[in-house]
């Protein structure tokens, strides 16, 4: 009996160890495949003349929401834009985050009509897709924070999408960047199938 249950437990570490290595080389592959279409500085952009900004819930004491709102301004005060895509989900009442982003980049002094609002997008995926399909953009740069922005340029990489990224600035707060690391390995994985079956179906 006892080294039936040590059996067991064997397997089960060796399951729990294999799981670990496979989400952790899978944070990696798309951390590295991406590095080197990253920017923090605004000149070393590609001459892309089209922002995208993925969303990132309302304004409300959001460091994530302004961290964006602030880098996308940077960039249009240093560079000729033509168009702003804010893409976000409105399925929920009082919840708007294109019109959210708009407001905010009024605010910041952005010509309203540089701002497309960008309904319907739930995840990320969705944004790229509806830029790609619905803006009949081919070249874009997208706006987020450092770890987001490595999978949402794993997906345009994926979607056929010319894609540079610029980091906006993160939360202050560790505990915050650390939950929300958390969030990534598992939006990181659900990322890798959605890109799997792009390469596979298409």
């Amino acid at each position: 009996m006892f080294l039936y249950f040590f059996r067991i437990l064997k397997i089960l570490l060796f399951a729990l160890i294999l799981v670990f290595l496979i989400v952790t080389l899978n944070y990696k592959i798309i951390s590295i495949s991406t590095r080197n279409l990253i920017y923090d500085d605004v000149k070393k952009l590609p001459d892309y003349s089209v922002i995208l900004v993925p969303g990132s819930g309302d304004s409300v004491n959001n460091y994530f929401f302004k961290g964006r709102m602030n880098a996308v301004a940077e960039i249009c005060h240093s560079k000729k834009i033509k168009k702003i895509i804010v893409s976000g989900r409105n399925d929920l009442p009082g919840y708007d985050e294109p019109g959210d982003m708009m407001t905010a980049l009024l605010e910041r002094g952005i010509l309203p009509g540089l701002i497309v609002k960008d309904y319907g997008a739930e995840r990320t995926l969705e944004s790229i897709e509806q830029t790609i399909y619905y803006n009949k953009e081919d070249s874009v740069i997208i706006v987020s924070q450092k770890s987001h922005l490595e999978r949402a340029l794993f997906i345009a990489k994926a979607k056929g999408l010319n894609a540079a990224g610029y980091i906006a600035e993160d939360n202050p707060s560790r505990y915050v960047r650390k939950i929300y690391r958390y969030r990534e390995v598992l939006a990181r994985l659900r990322c890798s199938v959605d890109c799997l079956k792009i390469w596979l179906i298409g």
